[in-house]
């Protein structure tokens, strides 16, 4: 089967691309299909590169149109990435499109293909809640911007022959609109691509280096941009963590875009904390997993919002890998790839004190010999990529019958 997948953005720094775009097109060729990817990176034009080929993968960049005015020249952008985008995949000639994000530039190349896509199935993935109702409230985007995207994710969810989705949320949701429409979730699952090396005994060590820290000291990690959980209660989750494990370190690894990581670092000093925690900032991509690896446990907060239930962070499945166990707020997929007393803990959301609680719980050798051995039997199971390509062929086969019957 020949499939052509439009990404949403670059491939850094956020994350849809290298962790969801990336994975499902590598499984499926490994699988013995063929895929094209194609880019269109407006959020990071110099992370555009040549074409790339991989056996029967490709991936090709669209070329950035230089903007003038902020919002008009981005428009104009969008625009030309858009016609661009939409006239590569169609000449790819596949049985399938799919589509990541119904937003942005991806939302108008899925808006085109399905009016003027012919016979080729449509396949839209979703891996947030994008409207007003999910991450638009947790952006500084124009106005305008957040009433285009809320417009076009309304349009467009219904635009489709299939869809893949992220969450349980987002599958429910997706069902309630058309009983009769295929949909699969697919959570992010393993990588051997994007996780190659990550569970060679020697990460550890190259982790601790570093942070600076030595291979004695305990670490709880705080791996975020921020838009999980306000500021404030990131102070108190690592204050808490802190106080009842008064030989821990924590270290910080991600930053915010709006400056959060720096109201934190104050927070901490004023709480009288701050030479106790490491400011990593954001992850170069071949640092992940070592810097995951050198953790004795992960604080995952988050709250219980649309956006919070929808989502379904690719630091969980990368955590997994790692072997790092994991102290977590019970919202949306964190119970995907938690297992309480098996890899880490579940704590009902809101709850800061429980949280730290359960990650000092952690701190013991033991559970990092129990999480690893999760993440094993996970990792070759229902998160393999094998499990992902067959799911995904599933879908595909039963959206070319749908499309046939329109």
């Amino acid at each position: 089967m020949k499939i052509a997948m439009f990404a949403p953005f670059a491939l850094w720094p956020k994350g849809t691309t290298v962790a969801r775009v990336m994975p499902m097109a590598r499984a499926l060729v490994a699988a013995g299909h063929d895929c094209l990817v194609v880019v269109p990176p407006y959020d990071n034009p110099a992370g555009a590169r040549d074409p790339e080929r991989e056996g029967e993968l490709t991936v090709e960049w669209l070329r950035v149109p230089a903007a003038g005015l902020p919002l008009v020249g981005a428009g104009i952008a969008q625009a030309a990435l858009t016609v661009s985008g939409f006239r590569r995949m169609k000449a790819f000639d596949p049985d399938v499109f799919h589509v990541f994000k119904p937003k942005a530039v991806s939302g108008a190349v899925q808006g085109l293909l399905w009016r003027f896509g012919g016979r080729a199935a449509v396949v839209l993935d979703c891996d947030d809640w994008e409207g007003r109702a999910g991450w638009s409230r947790l952006e500084s985007y124009p106005l305008v911007f957040k009433m285009a995207f809320d417009l076009q994710e309304r349009a467009l969810l219904g635009r489709n022959d299939g869809a893949t989705v992220a969450s349980h949320e987002l599958e429910e949701r997706m069902r309630r609109l058309d009983l009769e429409r295929p949909v699969v979730r697919i959570a992010n699952f393993h990588d051997p691509g994007r996780h190659a090396g990550w569970r060679d005994p020697e990460r550890r060590g190259e982790g601790r280096r570093l942070m600076g820290l030595d291979l004695e000291a305990s670490v709880g990690l705080v791996y975020s941009r921020f838009f999980d959980y306000p500021v404030e209660g990131y102070g108190e989750v690592i204050g808490r963590f802190l106080q009842l494990a008064p030989a821990a370190q924590v270290v910080v690894g991600g930053a915010g875009k709006y400056g959060q990581q720096e109201r934190l670092r104050k927070l901490m000093e004023e709480a009288g904390v701050g030479d106790r925690v490491t400011w990593l900032g954001w992850l170069e991509a071949d640092e992940i997993g070592a810097t995951l690896a050198a953790a004795d446990v992960a604080l995952m907060p988050a709250l219980d919002t649309v956006a919070g239930r929808s989502k379904c962070p690719a630091r969980l499945v990368d955590l997994l890998v790692a072997g790092t166990p994991v102290a977590a707020h019970d919202v949306g997929e964190a119970r995907t790839y938690v297992e309480d007393g098996r890899n880490g803990r579940l704590v009902a959301p809101g709850r800061a004190d429980e949280l730290a609680e359960a990650a000092v719980d952690l701190l013991n050798e033991g559970a990092r010999e129990r999480a690893r051995a999760y993440g094993d039997e996970r990792l070759a199971g229902d998160l393999s990529p094998e499990r992902a390509a067959a799911a995904l062929i599933e879908l595909y086969e039963a959206a070319r019958r749908r499309r046939g019957q329109r």
